[in-house]
């Protein structure tokens, strides 16, 4: 096996550890890597990134979008510049960071950064439900989780255990590794608790994760049913702990879960200050065929709203819709500014808005029919 001789060059050819920012931008792009056989493993452990990051690598010729690719080693030259770009969707909040790596014989065989993971969680409670988050730094390429509390487990990286029957104080631990074991830390948190149980939440969040699932000859529908959610609510759908989707209501085909799975829906906020999760095993050959299943799934409704900005009319297009509708307004912190019923003429209506201070609304629009049919929508008042 071959050792590596220098590792890190920080700054290389003009490139700023923290990338000129107007609007408050404090990205700053950085990353750690592992080898092993012949494969380079890259780890983003970017700080400040925006809620929506994208990412380029570049290294020898090579590129990808992933958070953490990999690439193979096999034609590597002496030595190889890997640079990492951190960007939001408009490319108004950037950082690139470049490291050139020093190899000899044209060969990576060792572990260039060592093992620095640091095991560490938060939690919220709501509703007799504790809620816990990751919050580990230096994990691994690919992380591997474990909780255990009061005898119950999970490998999910956020989640979420009754509280019915914990004790006084409980004892949380989470072990964080590597798919070797070779990198691994765990950490542990005593939580106290007044009367034997939990029901405070500090962050007001009181949202329950739920669902319901149909399936047609072929596919298998699942729409959240989840209760008290924020407005700004996002949604992860993992089929056996590997995530599948963030769609609201996604739908998979009945083969990806023959003959057995498990799905879990975590429903949170881009900050983690509320958060729930849901699983269930879900079992093809007890699941009766329902033949109006694609109503459902296939049909769910879109929404244009116009003109955005708007001043004093703002008009409503739904599709598949030509009934009432429920229409509420908020502002980005969650207070419900205006509610109204409209009916929709030929899956069109106008709402006067010319009322409403100038700022950053978002709009939920419900069909009274199918109120599983659910669409947010944002718009400037100006």
């Amino acid at each position: 096996m071959k050792r590596i001789l220098l590792i890190a060059l920080f700054g290389l050819l003009g490139f700023s550890a923290n990338a000129q920012d107007t609007l408050g931008c404090g990205l700053i792009a950085n990353f750690t890597y592992t080898v092993s056989g012949e494969t380079l493993y890259l780890t983003n452990t970017s700080t400040d990134e925006p809620l929506w990051p994208f990412y380029n690598w570049t290294v020898d010729g090579l590129s990808s979008s992933e958070e953490n690719p990999t690439f193979p080693t096999v034609g590597f030259e002496e030595s190889e510049l890997v640079c990492l770009t951190v960007f939001d969707s408009t490319e108004e909040c950037v950082d690139t960071y470049c490291m050139t790596i020093y190899f000899e014989d044209d060969t990576l065989v060792d572990d260039s950064t060592a093992c620095e993971l640091i095991a560490n969680f938060s939690y919220t409670i709501s509703g007799g439900t504790l809620n816990l988050t990751n919050t580990s730094t230096g994990e691994p390429a690919w992380p591997h989780y474990s909780w255990m509390v009061d005898g119950l487990s999970s490998t999910i990286e956020n989640p979420s255990f009754p509280t019915a029957d914990f004790e006084a104080s409980e004892e949380v631990c989470l072990t964080v590794y590597d798919s070797l074991e070779e990198c691994i830390d765990t950490y542990c948190m005593t939580i106290y608790f007044e009367d034997d149980s939990l029901d405070d939440d500090s962050t007001g969040c009181a949202v329950n994760a739920n669902f319901t699932f149909v399936r047609s000859e072929e596919t298998i529908y699942f729409t959240n049913t989840s209760t008290d959610e924020p407005v700004d609510a996002m949604y992860r759908w993992y089929i056996d702990w590997v995530l599948a989707s963030e769609e609201e209501n996604p739908s998979f085909d009945v083969a990806d879960f023959e003959p057995s799975k498990t799905m879990c829906l975590e429903v949170y906020t881009a900050d983690w200050t509320c958060y729930d999760s849901l699983c269930q095993v879900i079992t093809i050959d007890s699941i009766d065929i329902d033949s109006t299943a694609s109503i459902g799934g296939l049909e769910k409704p879109t929404v244009e709203i116009y003109p955005n900005p708007v001043h004093d009319a703002l008009n409503i297009t739904v599709s598949n819709a030509n009934g009432n509708q429920q229409i509420a307004i908020y502002t980005t912190i969650g207070e419900l500014v205006r509610m109204d019923q409209v009916g929709l003429n030929n899956k069109q209506a106008t709402i006067d808005v010319s009322n409403l201070p100038k700022g950053l609304y978002i709009i939920n629009i419900i069909d009274e029919e199918n109120p599983n049919n659910n669409i947010q929508e944002k718009f400037i008042k100006n």
